[in-house]
């Protein structure tokens, strides 16, 4: 969301139009995966220096093929057809038209005229309702 005084709304976006989404998943243990970065950079910790690989970084943190699933799913029961996955399952990109992501993802999305350039803007922060909500981290597009 823009802070007020940065463009002229010019109203809400054509439903019909298409739009790319990504859907960022949250990380698992995140707490746990903060805690050992701060050892890995302590020079007083027995894990200064002593990184992960990413296979064990994938098995305990990254979100997994069953987290990707779900939020696939989420997204074809609004229409919404995904395009790719970031290979550790970090994102979902999907596409579909404005109306169906204004269903999804609970909001506006309206023109905006910022700097002589017309921009799609959420009037408020997306959100997922349900048990999708708590895997997804952030939603962009």
């Amino acid at each position: 969301m823009l802070p007020p005084n940065q463009g002229t709304t010019i109203g809400p976006e054509d439903q019909s139009k298409q739009i790319t989404i990504t859907v960022w998943l949250n990380l698992h243990n995140k707490a746990a995966l903060d805690a050992q970065v701060a050892q890995i950079y302590d020079k007083n910790s027995p894990s200064y220096l002593r990184f992960i690989t990413m296979e064990q970084y994938k098995a305990q943190f990254a979100p997994t093929a069953k987290d990707v699933a779900a939020v696939t799913q989420f997204l074809a029961a609004h229409n919404m057809k995904v395009t790719s996955v970031e290979q550790n399952n970090h994102f979902v990109m999907a596409q579909g038209s404005v109306g169906d992501a204004q269903q999804a993802f609970n909001v506006q999305i309206n023109r905006m005229m910022i700097d002589g350039k017309e921009h799609r803007v959420n009037g408020s922060a997306p959100a997922v309702a349900g048990k999708t909500g708590a895997l997804v981290a952030a939603v962009q597009g």
